[in-house]
């Protein structure tokens, strides 16, 4: 092989090598290429993810408001709570005085009617248990008088002082 040869035959061969080079390099890059399709998807991904991401944002946003709300409702429930509580503790503590009073009221009302029939009335004997039949008679919605022990009879009209003394034991 002479001169000449050797140069052809190594441009050739160079020639070659550049050209397959070239066309790899080529065909590498339409595989890798995006195409405008492709690119027009990418970019409603990315909108999608954006407005997602947006609207998580805002989610938590709402969800912390709520739970601050919440949190706030929970407190104005427990201070309502203690409120009442403490209101129907004051209720019962009103009602048991109440209770209390009406009773030393009604033992002083009997007290009084007694000394007055006793005043008024000295030779009429009052009964053992006439005080007894007194608080009875204040005590009930309806007026009653007490034959026995055991037994409460309630009468359909009121009973006078009179009527209630001579009333037997």
């Amino acid at each position: 092989m002479n001169r000449e040869e050797f140069i052809i035959s190594a441009a050739v061969v160079l020639f070659l090598a550049f050209l397959l080079g070239w066309l790899s390099r080529w065909f590498l890059q339409r595989l890798n290429m995006v195409s405008e399709k492709d690119l027009k998807d990418l970019n409603k991904i990315s909108a999608a993810l954006l407005e997602a991401e947006k609207g998580n944002e805002k989610a938590r946003n709402r969800e912390l408001e709520l739970n601050k709300k919440i949190s706030q409702l929970e407190a104005e429930l427990e201070a309502a709570m203690d409120g009442l509580r403490a209101a129907r503790l004051e209720t019962e503590e009103l009602k048991s005085s109440l209770v209390e009073k009406k009773r030393l009221s009604q033992n002083f009302l009997c007290k009084i009617i007694a000394n007055g029939l006793k005043r008024s009335h000295p030779r009429l004997r009052t009964p053992p248990n006439f005080l007894h039949r007194l608080k009875l008679l204040f005590s009930k919605k309806e007026p009653c008088f007490l034959d026995n022990p055991l037994n409460i009879r309630l009468l359909r009209r009121p009973l006078s002082c009179a009527q209630l003394l001579s009333q037997p034991s």
